[in-house]
């Protein structure tokens, strides 16, 4: 029908009237009771103003205006920063190369191998005990750092390092072990003439480092930076100077006659804090422990000395990069 034509729909129960409002598909809809026809629509609801549709049945042949799909809503990312406080003193090199130089303090671990005492004097274990005790030793070192992380750090490198004994020996030397061909000790004997043993000095044992170890390393400050590093290392046995007790005839001995295993490995762990001067230069406070894994002897020796470190180190570093 042309625009303001109506027309009307035939149901089972009612007629429904319809009217065109205009051509953009708006229709003017009123229901029409079958028992009303003819007169006064009663109990009609008011006109309805609705959308028509395509329908050959109505014979309109209008098509609804199609909506244009909205494209679907998607969930806005907002990105917080939560890493960790990094100080502008910290290097923008992943790598650094570093020289260290750090005093230690030294102890042992000093028993005997009980399935070998018999060819041990009854007197070396407590001379030993009595005379030997920790020293102070100098590190010096060559470190390589990757950073792997904001604040994680894996190290490695080369270092020289020593394990330190101060010895004072003073006793009596009373009787004189006797020995069998198996280097057996089967007897003792009294000595005409007691000797009195009476040395003192410093036992130094020398050893090529090469570590590897992970660290985690938070800045507190701007300057002051903590470390939390553990690890393990391989050691190389360099040297040994200094003088002790041969242990079935007590004499006196120089360590460089004893025989050592060569290679030996450690464990590392430390926790403090580095004041950073620069990005090149910090000095730092590390309360370390390493433990040595094995004895420095070679299994012939019926004895065990390992060697291990507790203290304070002052760490100082000096980056080349």
């Amino acid at each position: 029908p042309a625009t303001g034509q109506g027309g009307s729909i035939r149901t089972d129960q009612k007629e429904t009237e319809f009217i065109d409002v205009d051509r953009l598909g708006l229709v003017l809809v009123t229901d029409v009771d079958e028992r009303t026809r003819g007169g006064v629509r009663s109990n009609s609801e008011p006109p309805k103003l609705a959308y028509r549709v395509d329908d050959d049945r109505l014979g309109l042949n209008y098509t609804m205006p199609q909506m244009a799909p909205r494209p679907p809503i998607e969930a806005v990312k907002i990105e917080t920063d939560h890493g960790p406080y990094v100080s502008p003193l910290q290097p923008v090199n992943p790598w650094s190369y570093s020289l260290n130089v750090y005093p230690n303090y030294n102890f042992r671990k000093f028993r005997a191998d009980e399935d070998k005492f018999n060819m041990l004097h009854r007197d070396f274990i407590d001379a030993v005990q009595a005379a030997e005790s920790g020293g102070f030793s100098l590190n010096v070192g060559f470190e390589v750092s990757k950073r792997i992380g904001d604040i994680t750090y894996m190290n490695t490198g080369v270092e020289y390092i020593s394990s330190t004994t101060e010895v004072a020996y003073n006793f009596t030397n009373f009787r004189e072990a006797t020995i069998n061909d198996q280097g057996v000790i089967t007897g003792y004997n009294l000595k005409e003439q007691t000797e009195q043993i009476t040395f003192s000095g410093r036992n130094t044992y020398h050893y090529l480092n090469i570590p590897l170890s992970f660290s985690y390393q938070p800045w507190a400050t701007d300057h002051v930076r903590l470390n939390i590093e553990m690890g393990g290392s391989f050691l190389y046995f360099v040297a040994a100077k200094g003088q002790t007790l041969n242990y079935k005839t007590l004499e006196i001995i120089d360590l460089s006659e004893r025989e050592y295993r060569n290679y030996i490995g450690s464990l590392c762990f430390k926790v403090g804090a580095n004041y950073y001067v620069s990005r090149r230069i910090n000095v730092g406070f590390e309360p370390t422990i390493m433990y040595f894994t094995n004895t420095i002897y070679t299994e012939d020796y019926p004895f065990y000395v390992i060697p291990y470190s507790v203290g304070l180190n002052l760490n100082l570093q000096v980056k080349l990069n």
